[in-house]
């Protein structure tokens, strides 16, 4: 008979600051594409405009730190408080908090140790893992934990039960492919991203983009050039203008199939799905045996759209998908929003999202960069206008100086040897080494 211990624990808020830290030092390491590209171009400023890479190097350094304070506010928030029960049966990890989550133990591919923490994850997309957390003080000694761990490394066989019957209710099974997985999953960030759920948390991140982008072209046209005109000042503004579009108004589809692309989601994700809406919560279950529950408490809003229903956790990071083809009659959609009004969810209509298409994005850069090569060279045809002018203004007071002098001699009478004027005089002297 397996041996099943249960360990029950608040997590207290050092745990909590240490989880954050590793948890947001992890995600660094899942986005190093992108950090090596970043160092290669602070690496070329360096070599090019010191002053600017450094000044750089700080904003970035300034960046993380907000980063960082922001998912720690955010973890605590969610996690504080809470009761977690996490224990091993059958060859699955299972977490209890506020809902429950079993996971085979054989997806558990992300195993770290920290100096007070446990943390065990998997990859929901190749950038994005899932932790469960256990605190070191919950186990006797360091045999205890080991034992914990090698049962995680090498799991029994999960004996498949029924998962979803343990709860009665809606029953949906719908089958997602890599397609239909793009799909989804495009619709979902689409919600988030249009502002169904509330546009407050949406624009706060927007003016800050916009703020730390404008804040860095600025500063990088000052040092750079000693000084801001008024066209090195909106220069800067279109090159903010134009990061925050290109961050906020792409269009998310070729992200969300290269995610899909990694096997180990692929496989995850892929196969058949099975959702159950019961008088407690919603049931989940994937064809790998991944489990989840949802109690109502923590569920704020089900949204519609075209082709599914999506039931979003309050911290709208989570959600539950019901595809609309698998429901059977009109009397399961009926059933549904009955108990989701019964339960406090509330219903929204889902709003479309409109991206800018890449060929318009190009053609915007493109078109930027003819109207700044088109200004240099306004600038530098009516410099030499300007100049050409000052020119002839200064050979046109002289010849005025010369023909004063030459009418004066004939009123007078007086012989002139020299015709110029004192000014130039004085100017050809100063000029002479």
């Amino acid at each position: 008979m397996e041996n099943v211990k249960k360990y029950a624990y608040l997590l207290d808020q050092s745990e909590i600051r240490e989880f954050s830290f590793y948890a947001m030092l992890e995600q660094v390491k899942y986005n190093r594409g992108r950090w090596f590209r970043l160092l290669m171009i602070l690496i070329l400023e360096l070599i090019l405009m010191p002053r600017v890479a450094g000044w750089l190097a700080v904003l970035i350094a300034v960046l993380l730190l907000v980063s960082a304070v922001f998912t720690y506010n955010h973890t605590e928030k969610l996690i504080s408080g809470q009761q977690w029960t996490v224990w091993l049966e059958g060859g699955m990890l299972k977490v209890e908090r506020g809902g429950s989550s079993e996971v085979p133990c054989s997806n558990i591919q992300l195993i770290r140790t920290t100096h007070r923490l446990l943390m065990l994850g998997y990859l929901q997309t190749a950038q994005r893992p899932v932790w469960f957390i256990v605190p070191l003080r919950v186990f006797a000694d360091v045999q205890e934990r080991e034992g914990f761990l090698d049962r995680i490394r090498c799991p029994q066989e999960v004996e498949d039960g029924d998962g979803s019957a343990e709860a009665e209710g809606i029953q949906f099974t719908y089958v997602l492919d890599e397609t239909k997985w793009v799909q989804f999953h495009k619709g979902a960030v689409g919600i988030l991203a249009s502002g169904t759920l509330g546009k407050a948390e949406h624009v706060r991140v927007i003016l800050l983009w916009s703020f730390f982008t404008v804040l860095a072209a600025l500063s990088c046209v000052y040092l750079a050039a000693g000084h801001l005109s008024w066209r090195s000042v909106v220069y800067a503004l279109c090159i903010a203008i134009l990061i925050i579009v290109r961050v906020f108004f792409r269009d998310p589809e070729k992200a969300i199939k290269k995610q899909i692309k990694a096997p180990v989601v692929r496989d995850r994700e892929c196969g058949v799905w099975q959702v159950t809406l019961s008088e407690s919560g919603i049931y989940t279950k994937l064809s790998t045996g991944i489990r989840n529950y949802y109690a109502w408490e923590v569920l704020g809003w089900y949204v519609e759209t075209g082709d599914a229903f999506y039931f979003f956790h309050k911290d709208k990071k989570h959600y539950v998908l019901i595809a609309k083809e698998s429901f059977q009659d009109w009397n399961q959609v009926s059933a549904m929003h009955e108990l989701s009004a019964r339960k406090g969810v509330k219903y929204v209509q889902g709003r479309k999202k409109y991206y800018l298409p890449e060929w318009a994005f190009v053609l915007i850069v493109v078109l930027f960069i003819i109207l700044c090569v088109a200004v240099m060279f306004i600038n530098i045809f009516w410099g030499h206008v300007w100049e050409t002018r000052d020119q002839l203004q200064k050979i046109s007071q002289e010849s005025r100086g010369i023909s004063w002098q030459e009418d004066f001699g004939e009123a007078t009478g007086l012989e002139l040897v020299n015709y110029r004027t004192r000014s130039v005089q004085q100017r050809e002297q100063a000029e002479t080494p």
